[in-house]
């Protein structure tokens, strides 16, 4: 938590400047399963004084303080797996029309 402290420092040191926008992440805890996971963004959540709740396929709660960002959420193990079977092409196309490692003709 040090860079907390760290940053709210230099913001006091430097009136002059404007202050930050600041993006904080609360993990929601990624060796736990999806219910724990939410249950710790609802803890953040109600720590912050909003309501969580689902947006874009996630389990979200997101707080300002001024130009500071409070983020908590959770993406569900079902996304990230679509997510990496969307992805997983990914290394073997290429818009040059090479494939894989240079060879001429793959990749389309």
């Amino acid at each position: 938590m040090c860079g907390l402290y760290d940053l709210a420092a230099w913001v006091a040191a430097h009136p002059d400047l404007p202050v930050p926008q600041v993006r904080a992440w609360v993990s929601s805890g990624g060796e736990v399963d999806d219910a724990a996971g939410c249950v710790l963004v609802d803890r953040a959540a109600a720590a912050a004084g909003v309501v969580a709740g689902w947006s874009h396929g996630h389990y979200q709660a997101t707080a300002w303080f001024g130009p500071v960002e409070l983020a908590c959420y959770r993406i569900p193990e079902g996304a990230w797996a679509e997510a990496r079977a969307r992805d997983s092409y990914r290394d073997n196309v290429r818009v040059d029309g090479a494939g894989p490692a240079g060879v001429a003709g793959g990749g389309r």
